[in-house]
């Protein structure tokens, strides 16, 4: 009986919590009060376009150590903070390969790249003719490379 009652005690305790809050009055905005100054400043986006080239080092689970292998991004793209091209680069053990690839850059100048294959490139300008990547891709041949690129 003593349980019963404790039982009761409990849950008419869960059930008042939080009811003792009123209901805001009058009409819910759903835009916004203020604007983020950073949002509100005119963003000057870099112009991405252009042949970037440089090398690659890092790791492999299959292939392992890899370092100076050449890499060649050509962005022909770009609107906005929007752009895309084609990266082009030589395995450690021979075959030339190209793939497309899709960037965007943000407000803060971080940039991140999306293959048309496989992983993802996240990275930053370092001046307006140079950019240091990190590039991750997982699964049973997981990667992990960094490389600077200069623009031509």
């Amino acid at each position: 009986m003593k349980w019963i009652v404790i039982a009761i005690l409990l849950v008419g305790i869960i059930l008042c919590a939080g009811c003792t809050s009123t209901s805001p009055s009058g009409p819910v905005s759903l835009t916004p009060a203020t604007t983020s100054p950073i949002v509100a400043a005119k963003m000057i986006t870099p112009n991405m376009i252009g042949i970037w080239s440089g090398n690659a080092t890092g790791l492999s689970t299959v292939k392992g150590y890899a370092e100076n292998f050449p890499m060649k991004y050509n962005i022909t793209v770009q609107k906005g903070q929007s752009f895309a091209g084609k990266k082009g680069y030589e395995r450690p053990d021979g075959p030339a390969l190209s793939e497309n690839f899709t960037g965007i850059i943000t407000s803060g100048g971080d940039i991140y790249l999306a293959d048309d294959i496989a992983g993802i490139q996240i990275g930053k300008m370092k001046d307006p003719n140079t950019l240091e990547f990190v590039y991750l891709e997982d699964g049973a041949d997981s990667k992990t490379m960094i490389f600077y690129l200069t623009r031509k």
